[in-house]
């Protein structure tokens, strides 16, 4: 589980979260670019799911947690993986390090999705 810390100057937190949301938007371009047909709203979607599940968690840097999930979609964005599986990036960490549970996630993100966290938690 992340380290759970006292914040982070508050200025720095948001910061960092703004360059976050840069990132995300820069992957999202990438894989429009290699997918035009991908759904990008499902993928916000999950973004802001992860990043809303894992406020207040920090890596062992300082950063913000959603910078580790983000990594890993760029990872997979530069494999050219498909929209679920993007998703599943973004999310693989949400059960192990939050009350969610792979039911809620089914429900929230589908079974695929699901699947795919399940495999790699």
């Amino acid at each position: 589980m992340p380290r759970i810390r006292p914040a982070m100057e508050q200025a720095t937190v948001e910061i960092a979260l703004e360059q976050a949301d840069a990132q995300f938007e820069a992957i999202c371009r990438q894989v429009t670019g290699y997918n035009p047909a991908a759904d990008v709203a499902f993928l916000r979607q999950a973004y802001t799911f992860a990043r809303e599940k894992h406020a207040g968690q920090y890596r062992l840097t300082g950063d913000p947690y959603i910078t580790h999930p983000l990594a890993v979609m760029e990872i997979l964005a530069s494999l050219e993986m498909d929209t679920p599986t993007l998703a599943a990036g973004l999310l693989h960490d949400v059960v192990e390090d939050t009350q969610l549970t792979l039911d809620d996630l089914t429900r929230l993100f589908g079974s695929e999705v699901a699947g795919l966290v399940d495999g790699v938690t």
